[in-house]
């Protein structure tokens, strides 16, 4: 695989989610500047695990929706361009 051929992110990378981005599911909440690992990829999807600074500000109102829809709040998948390198 040559260097223009790699995705973006990959398993193991540190990212952030991009400006703009909101939850697939629902479009009120806005994931711009969460952080985390990626924990694990499949096609063009990853799931990003959030770092302990994203759950510490992460406002309880997504806690609290994800929770009715018996989602998790502590990882989120997520297309691959909706992502970024942290660094």
């Amino acid at each position: 695989m040559t260097e223009s051929q790699k995705p973006p992110v990959q398993q193991g990378d540190r990212v952030r989610v991009k400006p703009g981005v909101t939850d697939l599911v629902c479009s009120q909440i806005e994931l711009a500047g969460f952080t985390g690992v990626v924990t694990a990829t499949d096609g063009d999807m990853c799931r990003g695990d959030w770092d302990s600074a994203t759950l510490a500000a992460m406002p309880e109102s997504y806690r609290q929706r994800w929770q009715e829809d018996a989602l998790p709040d502590d990882h989120l998948w997520l297309p691959a361009d909706d992502l970024e390198p942290a660094g």
